[in-house]
């Protein structure tokens, strides 16, 4: 767990997937969000989503960027992917589609050692911290336990109060 600003996280941690919720097909910066702050720093979401290295949201719910080649966080992150779960689903039920979905590249297509998200839908979406970390991190375990080549999951969270939630989960 990484208290703190997700853009922020040293170049050092070799970032290969940031990984961010959106509701579906809105990519509006607002200055509470993710998506915000990547576009005070340079990078639009919207951008990247017009041109993506792939689209799985039919299955997943989720879509790759291809990999930033420019820009303040080439170095930072390699590639960006969106979590867009349909509002007829709970975000919670279906965030084992983000895993699903790395699992569905071969190694040497995408890069999936170290993936960096939020707590995923606990921002503009507003579903509760304990509601997220839980099937987050069941997810994340299975995968791995189940051949997923991720060596780390950093979860990373600014605001103190939810990083204080995030802890209390586990």
């Amino acid at each position: 767990l990484y208290l703190g600003d997700i853009n922020e996280i040293p170049v050092h941690e070799n970032i290969d997937i940031l990984v961010l919720s959106a509701i579906p097909d809105d990519y509006t910066p607002t200055s509470i969000s993710l998506i915000g702050s990547l576009y005070e720093k340079g990078v639009s979401v919207e951008a990247l989503s017009q041109d993506k290295h792939e689209d799985k949201r039919a299955s997943t719910y989720c879509w790759i960027s291809k990999p930033l080649s420019k820009g303040p966080f080439e170095k930072r992150f390699r590639q960006i992917m969106c979590y867009e779960p349909p509002d007829a689903i709970h975000p919670a039920e279906a965030v084992g589609n983000i895993f699903r979905c790395l699992a569905s590249y071969p190694v040497s297509d995408v890069s999936i050692s170290t993936i960096a998200m939020p707590l995923l839908s606990t921002g503009i979406v507003g579903v509760p911290v304990a509601k997220m970390m839980e099937p987050l991190v069941d997810a994340a375990m299975h995968w791995m336990r189940n051949g997923l080549p991720i060596k780390r999951l950093l979860l990373i969270e600014r605001s103190g109060t939810k990083a204080y939630e995030m802890k209390g989960a586990f």
